[in-house]
């Protein structure tokens, strides 16, 4: 009996593994809502801000393009085998390389019983917090990922727990801001590898902040450390 039963249980796990890699990984682009409420008056203003970007995926690589007024502003590059991430602003020949934030023993993963639905997809949900932030993300496998494994990069960690694109994201970074980013729209398609091009040429690795001509714009050099997630230098910006 016990020998029935370690077999039907062997067979079940087999079959769901089995479901899930017949569902092939995500290729194509999300389009997301952004909204940031700053908390503490500043540089700027604390009023809710939204913007809207679309992130394109393909075998572990990311392109997200910001738009202003259907104009792209910025674009952010990933690559699963880099440790940097690539931040070109249009109305600059440069590209900005920013190591992509590690992981620490001070992050706690949390699986959360909540199920939302987002898009006709039910979501699963992880909590990550530490000491002054919580990230919560919801994600559905319907959209998978075969992310490389775990490695130093908080990030890395964050995809090999949950093989799946994020769907929304909310940070809270203690009396500093809450941000969320939710998707509006889900377009599967095969991407050529052109679109995650990125020149050799002109890039300038570890950017001293001091050294980015942003006119003064504290803002925008915060937005761009929380875009790598360097959350501690984007706190100093934000203050």
């Amino acid at each position: 009996m016990k020998i029935n039963l370690l077999i039907s249980i062997f067979i079940l796990i087999s079959s769901l593994c089995a479901a899930q890699e017949s569902i092939p990984e995500f290729s194509g682009c999300i389009k997301y809502q952004s909204a940031t409420k700053y908390l503490k008056k500043s540089y700027f203003s604390s009023e809710l801000e939204s913007k809207e970007y679309i992130t394109y995926y393909k075998k572990g690589c990311f392109r997200t393009d910001y738009y202003f007024d259907d104009i792209i502003t910025k674009t952010i590059f990933v690559f699963a085998d880099s440790s940097y991430s690539y931040h070109h602003h249009t109305c600059r020949d440069i590209i900005y390389a920013y190591p992509l934030m590690e992981y620490n023993e001070n992050w706690e993963f949390i699986k959360s019983n909540n199920r939302p639905y987002i898009l006709d997809n039910e979501c699963s949900q992880i909590v990550i917090k530490d000491n002054s932030q919580i990230d919560t993300l919801s994600y559905s496998l319907n959209f998978p990922m075969r992310h490389p494994v775990a490695d130093k990069f908080l990030s890395n960690r964050i995809y090999s727990a949950i093989n799946a694109m994020v769907l929304d994201h909310i940070i809270e970074i203690k009396g500093v801001l809450r941000s969320s980013d939710s998707a509006k729209e889900i377009v599967e398609m095969e991407l050529d590898d052109s679109i995650f091009f990125l020149p050799s040429n002109n890039i300038v690795y570890d950017p001293n902040p001091d050294s980015i001509n942003y006119n003064n714009n504290f803002r925008e050099i915060a937005d761009g450390f929380m875009a790598c997630g360097n959350y501690n230098s984007a706190i100093y910006f934000y203050n």
